[in-house]
């Protein structure tokens, strides 16, 4: 199976950003892909709290609805490199996305997503 590379990380201090947003998303929180960020990063994502229902996250919203996940993903991993870079640090969460596509591409190609 896929491995999603986000074992059991309670009580690091760090929030776990679905991607695409958990109540959007077709999978399961436990399977859907994710990252760990810094709390007040997570905060400043296109989908934290009640923005999945702004015009912020409009275009995953459409793309989910489409069952584009994979697309709904890379645009989710462009919010958080934005906030990477507006935060001074462009690669802080590069290792994190990097894993997190790679598991996101072994769900595509069992047919998982698309």
């Amino acid at each position: 199976g896929c491995m999603t590379g986000t074992a059991d990380t309670r009580g690091d201090r760090l929030d776990s950003h679905h991607m695409p947003a958990r109540s959007l998303s077709p999978l399961h929180p436990n399977v859907s892909p994710a990252i760990q960020m810094a709390p007040e990063d997570h905060q400043l994502t296109a989908s934290y709290g009640g923005r999945i229902k702004s015009s912020s996250y409009a275009g995953q919203k459409g793309l989910i609805a489409q069952g584009r996940v994979m697309d709904a993903i890379a645009l989710d991993a462009l919010d958080v490199k934005q906030i990477a870079i507006a935060a001074g640090d462009p690669a802080k969460y590069d290792s994190a996305m990097a894993q997190m596509m790679l598991y996101a591409k072994c769900l595509q190609s069992h047919g998982i997503i698309r």
